[in-house]
């Protein structure tokens, strides 16, 4: 029943209500009113006006702080919704939080945290509003977090640098590592210092981040709340069109659930096994982007196999470029593959040095390592 809504002859707004929308544009109106007097019509009750108002689920869960000193005042705000913390339990592995400003009336900077679905979506797990970017508000709003999502953390995170949220760790290590070796006033000591934003990547190599490594993809989050919240409003008013905007790209997901489950893609490849199997376990944004290496793995070369008593190592080639090999393991027992360019692990999608053993192998599906929970 949930994609009755969007069956073509259902996808249709009502005259009264065009006509409707028109004369509130003609009056200049802006656009998030709009939306929330037609949303109100409708009998939508937002969640973040239920809660605030005292009448929330228990699903949903709200923390404030207050400082106190002449007249107690509210410093940091903290909410999230039930389907939030579902979307974290899933997802959360990946976790960024952006510190946004201008989009309430107190100019309170608004701290989004969010990461990706299964759709490469931005879902919206929780939302802060803090009286300043402190270490002590940041201290309280990710304990706050671990408390709503039950105690579980993500196993990366991505910040915008802001200094608040720079842990000291990594400075005092070097600092010490420096002192036991007795390097600290050698140039190239130095040099290498200067320079660690270029090599520290190296050790996110093979962590899942599920293809973010910064947060300018937030951006686009940031895009989609401007047409539904305004510098002018007020905290309640923030809070309830705020919502309202997670409440869209949720629609949004909900309406790819019916894509994907709506027909079958067209197979395109030569290996119609095992492009099927990818169709049947992916959703159509991830199905898309499998679908692409498997027609590049033709490319790639297999130069030798090494037989080992429970494993077998492939040495792989791409097309012309002798100088670019790649190790892919093959663990038979388990059934699981490995490849040194570790994209499976980075980006959660099998590489095309992989699926050129698949090919080798005659596999039909692909194994259970290969497709994400």
């Amino acid at each position: 029943m949930k994609y009755v809504d969007y069956l073509p002859v259902h996808r249709k707004i009502s005259d009264v209500d065009i006509a409707h929308m028109e004369s509130m544009k003609q009056v200049r109106i802006s656009i998030p009113k709009i939306y929330e007097s037609i949303a109100a019509q409708n009998g939508d009750v937002n969640a973040a006006l239920r809660v605030l108002e005292g009448a929330a689920r228990t699903d949903e869960k709200l923390y404030w702080r207050y400082e106190v000193g002449e007249g107690q005042h509210m410093c940091d705000l903290f909410w999230s919704d039930g389907r939030s913390q579902e979307d974290y339990q899933v997802f959360g592995d990946v976790l960024a939080f952006d510190a946004t400003y201008g989009w309430n009336k107190y100019n309170l900077p608004v701290i989004v945290f969010s990461g990706v679905n299964h759709y490469n979506q931005t879902c919206v797990y929780a939302t802060a509003m803090v009286s300043c970017e402190s270490i002590a508000s940041y201290v309280w709003v990710l304990r706050k977090l671990l408390e709503c999502m039950g105690g579980k953390a993500p196993t990366v995170v991505i910040t915008d640098g802001d200094r608040s949220v720079r842990v000291p760790e990594f400075e005092l290590l070097w600092d010490a590592m420096l002192e036991e070796c007795g390097v600290r006033e050698l140039e190239w000591v130095k040099d290498i210092y200067e320079k660690k934003s270029s090599w520290a990547t190296a050790y996110i190599r093979g962590r899942f981040y599920a293809g973010l490594c910064t947060t300018s993809w937030c951006e686009s989050l940031h895009a989609k709340l401007g047409r539904f919240v305004e510098r002018r409003y007020y905290i309640l008013e923030f809070v309830t069109n705020f919502q309202r905007c997670v409440d869209f790209l949720r629609d949004n997901e909900e309406e790819l659930d019916f894509q994907s489950s709506y027909g079958t893609p067209i197979l395109q490849t030569q290996f119609l096994k095992l492009e099927k199997s990818g169709a049947v376990n992916f959703t159509q944004e991830i199905f898309s982007r499998y679908r692409e290496s498997l027609k590049k793995c033709v490319r790639v070369t297999i130069l030798e196999c090494i037989q080992g008593e429970d494993r077998c190592v492939y040495v792989t080639q791409k097309y012309r470029r002798p100088n670019s090999r790649w190790t892919m393991v093959h663990m038979r027992r388990k059934e699981e593959f490995v490849c040194s360019c570790v994209r499976m692990e980075s980006f959660g999608l099998p590489c095309v040095h992989i699926l050129a053993v698949l090919v080798r192998l005659d596999f039909v599906s692909l194994p259970k390592n290969l497709v994400l929970p």
